[in-house]
């Protein structure tokens, strides 16, 4: 089995750099007034762009959202992501039941394997992928990483991952501790939604109806 594991919100903690990217965007606004909680409250259930910038205009809302962007896929940004906690051991388990990959909509490709290369992490995912920023191109690349693979599964924090493998006809798995909500998940078509990645792996150990019933684990038998 071929599983697919987004590095944002997955095997990366965003919320710091996500939060230090707001600051930095809204103050060169004039409009830092968000605490942390109240940005990441918006940030999991995609609130309005305005809600980011109370009271600021369009033209405001939309320069900061371009600057907001920019500074998270800074180098500089992308090295100071912290792994989520037992992430690496999570990893080792996954292993054992196939093929890990990491994948990412970020633009920074370069920099997020930096990252993986240099961090234990690395040692349980074989490479990271990233998608196309159209998203209309992204399930055409999904299947073409699930090609020869007997059964592909994608574990995504983010819609738009969850979105473009689900138009590829995979199985999608939320992990809901991430930057989007659990029901969020729900919404953009995850087939099943854990909070953290070792649910996941708890799972697959222990052969869950709900994986069996998805062709990912046969019942007579578990074989990669």
């Amino acid at each position: 089995m071929l599983i697919l594991v987004e590095f944002d919100g997955v095997l990366a903690d965003v919320r710091a750099v996500y939060y230090a990217a707001h600051r930095c965007a809204a103050g060169e606004s004039g409009w830092s007034r968000l605490d942390e909680s109240t940005f990441w409250r918006l940030i999991r259930t995609k609130g309005r762009q305005g809600g980011f910038l109370p009271g600021a205009r369009v033209g405001l809302v939309a320069s900061y959202r371009t600057r907001f962007e920019l500074e998270v896929e800074a180098t500089e940004n992308i090295d100071q992501f912290e792994w989520r906690p037992a992430c690496a051991d999570a990893l080792q388990r996954l292993s054992r039941h196939g093929s890990c990959a990491g994948v990412t909509v970020g633009s920074n490709l370069d920099a997020r394997r930096a990252s993986l290369n240099r961090s234990r992490i690395g040692d349980f995912v074989d490479r990271l992928d990233g998608l196309h920023e159209d998203p209309r191109r992204r399930p055409g690349e999904l299947t073409m990483l699930a090609t020869g693979q007997p059964r592909t599964m994608v574990v995504a924090a983010g819609d738009a991952l969850i979105r473009a493998a689900g138009q590829a006809q995979l199985f999608c798995v939320g992990v809901s501790s991430g930057y989007c909500s659990a029901r969020r998940l729900h919404q953009a078509g995850a087939d099943v939604v854990y909070t953290e990645l070792e649910e996941l792996v708890d799972s697959l150990d222990h052969r869950a109806p709900d994986l069996i019933r998805a062709g990912l684990l046969p019942p007579s038998g578990f074989e990669s």
